[in-house]
């Protein structure tokens, strides 16, 4: 049996394997890459920038707004710690453009997937 999934990253970090020191941010991107994989359909719902192996990678926040809230964030650093709050610009718009994302696509036995 084949499913449809939808799976929303984590707003403040972009889904990208380079983002390796965040466990969640690579749950998801293991997930996406892992379903996408056996057959499945994933939708994945982040941040632009991210590139998540998958069936469609909807971007609910632009580059603009990421960061204007986070500034030019620096993998290398690892070290950096990246200040984020859930009331937020970034968490807000996420949360707005994904529920409205997810309602142009989903389907009967969809599953919905907040990691």
């Amino acid at each position: 049996m084949k499913f449809r999934l939808h799976v929303l990253s984590v707003p403040h970090t972009r889904t990208t394997k380079e983002y390796s020191m965040c466990a969640f941010t690579q749950k998801v991107y293991k997930f996406c890459k892992m379903m996408t994989e056996r057959g499945h359909y994933v939708i994945h719902y982040g941040v632009e920038g991210g590139n998540p192996i998958c069936s469609e990678n909807v971007v609910v926040v632009p580059n603009e707004i990421y960061n204007k809230c986070y500034g030019d964030y620096d993998l290398e650093n690892k070290t950096q710690p990246l200040n984020y709050n859930e009331s937020d610009e970034c968490y807000q718009t996420f949360c707005i453009n994904a529920i409205k994302e997810i309602e142009k696509r989903k389907q009967p036995l969809d599953i919905i997937l907040p990691c």
